[in-house]
């Protein structure tokens, strides 16, 4: 494995790597690069290491060389490496399900987009920095009375499930109906016990 240098690369010298399974955000990409420029290079697979300006397969940055040429840049600022097929599909892979397996603190994630004047760029909008926000406040408890109605005694209490033959569950529901079809007096009073 051996690290060329990191060059501008005519765009139209460069391929996107045929087996990237990963399908990307072109226009947030392309939208990051107007406001942001390019700050990070993309990963190269050199076709002549010899020279650098021979261009190559991309193995990471795919997505970003694409919205470069959407937003008509003529060249783009690259990594060229001299990899073997394997660590070229190592590095291809890597690049793809590594930032994936991420976990954004959420709360950290509202405070930084809050001190953002101008959310373009960012791959954000005020619509989700207002989802954000509001999934982090505290819920308000009349709102979850409301949509679950008022608790009531047996709320907490567990079920009982059971397999009875038919003459069984025929006995039940006539013993049920001696008790206002509820089920806890009418079982309470065949155990001998207190429902409530």
């Amino acid at each position: 494995m051996a690290y060329l240098g990191t060059f501008e690369i005519p765009v139209d010298k460069l391929r996107t790597h045929p087996d990237n399974p990963n399908e990307g955000d072109v226009p947030g990409i392309a939208e990051s690069l107007r406001k942001n420029t390019q700050f990070q290079a993309i990963c190269v697979q050199a076709d002549d290491p010899d020279d650098p300006h021979a261009g190559g397969v991309i193995l990471a940055g795919n997505h970003t060389y694409l919205a470069a040429r959407s937003n008509g840049w003529t060249t783009i600022r690259a990594e060229l490496h001299n990899l073997d097929e394997q660590a070229q599909l190592r590095v291809m892979l890597a690049a793809n399900a590594l930032a994936k397996r991420g976990v954004l603190d959420d709360r950290l994630l509202a405070e930084v987009l809050s001190q953002v004047d101008d959310l373009a760029g960012t791959g954000y909008d005020e619509h989700d920095l207002d989802s954000l926000v509001r999934s982090l406040e505290p819920p308000d408890l009349d709102d979850i009375a409301a949509d679950v109605g008022e608790v009531k005694p047996d709320d907490g209490w567990p079920s009982i499930t059971m397999r009875v033959p038919h003459t069984v569950k025929a006995a039940w529901n006539a013993h049920l109906s001696t008790h206002s079809d509820d089920p806890a007096q009418a079982m309470a009073s065949l155990l001998g016990v207190d429902a409530y």
